[in-house]
């Protein structure tokens, strides 16, 4: 009975003596060993890495890339792709067992391929954009933009347009978007655009969401909007049924301005 009890010590030991260049994860460790959890009251950014150094042995289980992280009010939430709808539900209910995580956001979509390297077989390859990224980023160029400033004035025109969008549809909207189109738009911060109702009102967010320098009216605007519902016909009625009625014309004819 001694000689288990004392490689059972040594097992505990050498777990503690692996983590030692983690702290933050040692640390709950040996909080789980007395019976105790690491405290809920803790500051958001503290709070993330814990989220973080929990998510760690998950992703590499499922052999996923990295999830991005942010905590707001103790609200976890995560960005990323995922394989299997399976695989989005085991790393949020990893991030639910993060002792104080008060609730969990997951903007996981299924956006890998089988065909798509993991970070166990090394650093994936660069993909060329997708055809509907070239299509929009041409429509953007028309105008004469230069095709960097056309992307961010692409990105710019998705984000605040699917910004004013009710959660539901918005949402089903961006899922119908290629990866290459639709990751961009998570890495825009926009002010509350709930009450936008004028074309007027969407180009000048617009403008200030793409940056200084980069040139933006209506008709290049609805020239941008036109290719998004080519790419998503499916979605085209349901996006004008929601839309005030100026913006709504904008989304069925801006390609024809």
């Amino acid at each position: 009975m001694a000689t288990l009890v004392t490689i059972a010590v040594a097992l505990v030991l050498a777990e503690v003596l692996r983590l030692a260049r983690r702290p933050g994860r040692a640390r709950g460790v040996l909080l789980q060993l007395v019976g105790r959890r690491p405290d809920p009251d803790v500051d958001d950014l503290t709070l993330a890495d814990r989220v973080r150094s929990e998510l760690g042995p998950v992703l590499k289980q499922l052999d996923l890339p990295h999830v991005h992280v942010m905590v707001v009010d103790h609200v976890a939430q995560l960005h990323g792709d995922v394989r299997w709808p399976r695989d989005a539900a085991a790393i949020e209910r990893a991030v639910r067992r993060v002792s104080g995580v008060r609730d969990v956001q997951a903007h996981l979509h299924r956006g890998l391929l089988p065909s798509d390297t993991r970070p166990s077989r090394g650093r994936a390859v660069p993909r060329p954009p997708s055809r509907v990224k070239q299509r929009l980023v041409e429509a953007a160029s028309s105008s004469g933009l230069e095709p960097q400033d056309a992307e961010a004035f692409v990105r710019a025109t998705l984000a605040v347009f699917t910004a004013r969008l009710p959660e539901d549809e918005r949402r089903q909207l961006v899922a119908h978007l290629p990866e290459d189109v639709r990751l961009p738009l998570r890495r825009t911060t926009l002010p509350d655009v709930s009450g936008m109702r004028t074309v007027d009102q969407l180009v000048d967010v617009i403008s200030s969401a793409a940056g200084p320098g980069i040139s933006c009216d209506a008709p290049s605007v609805g020239a941008v909007l036109g290719e998004v519902r080519r790419a998503v016909p499916e979605e085209a009625l349901d996006v004008v049924a929601v839309l005030p009625r100026e913006l709504g014309d904008l989304w069925s004819d801006g390609a024809e301005r």
